[in-house]
C-alpha cells in the first residue's frame, strides 16, 4: 500500500502533491496531539519545572529511567554494568552512543515488546546522513505538550490553533 501511495504521489501534478502534503500534515498533527496530549498539556506546570530543581528527585527519576532501559533495551542490557547512579557525577559511567552506532545497530535500541507500537521517523540528513529512529506515541505526545506549554508560557499565547509539521 505504501508503495502505491508513494508512486501516486510521485506521479501527481504539483497542485495534488500540495494537497497530499497538507493531508499528511493534518494526520501527523492528529497523531501527535490526540490521546494523552491534552492530559499532558493540562498537567505540565512550567513554573514548577523552573522553580523545583531538586537534584535528589532528578537523580531518582534518572535511576528509574536507567532501570527501565537496562531491563528493556538490548543495547543497555549489554553495556550498562551497574543498576543506579549514586550521584550525578556517576553519569560518566553511562556508555556514550552516537548516530553511527545507533544507525548500525538500531534493533539494539528498541524495546522489542513495544516494537509494533512505534512510529518510525527520519531526520532530513542536513548533516549529510539521514537517520531513521523509532518513537512511541506517548513520548511524542508529551514532547509536543511540553513544547506547546513552553511556547504558551514564553509568548503568552494560549490559543490552541497551532499546527507544526
Amino acid at each position: 500500500m505504501n508503495k502505491l501511495i508513494k508512486k501516486t504521489y510521485m506521479n501527481s501534478p504539483f497542485w495534488l502533491k500540495k494537497i497530499f502534503a497538507n493531508v499528511e500534515g493534518i494526520r501527523r498533527n492528529y497523531y501527535r496531539r490526540s490521546g494523552s496530549y491534552i492530559r499532558y498539556y493540562n498537567t505540565i506546570q512550567i513554573e514548577r519545572i523552573f522553580e523545583e530543581y531538586n537534584l535528589k528527585d532528578q537523580l531518582e527519576k534518572f535511576n528509574n529511567l536507567l532501570r527501565y532501559v537496562k531491563d528493556k533495551i538490548p543495547f543497555y542490557k549489554e553495556y550498562l554494568h551497574f543498576d543506579y547512579l549514586n550521584s550525578i557525577n556517576d553519569i560518566e559511567k553511562i556508555p556514550l552512543t552516537n548516530k553511527n552506532m545507533m544507525k548500525d545497530n538500531i534493533e539494539k535500541f528498541i524495546n522489542n515488546s513495544q516494537k509494533n507500537k512505534l512510529w518510525k521517523g527520519k531526520t532530513s540528513g542536513s548533516t549529510g546522513n539521514p537517520f531513521s529512529y523509532y518513537r512511541d506515541r506517548r513520548s511524542m505526545q508529551y514532547e509536543y505538550a511540553l513544547y506547546d506549554k513552553l511556547y504558551d508560557y514564553v509568548t503568552g499565547d494560549k490559543k490552541y490553533n497551532k499546527i507544526r509539521i
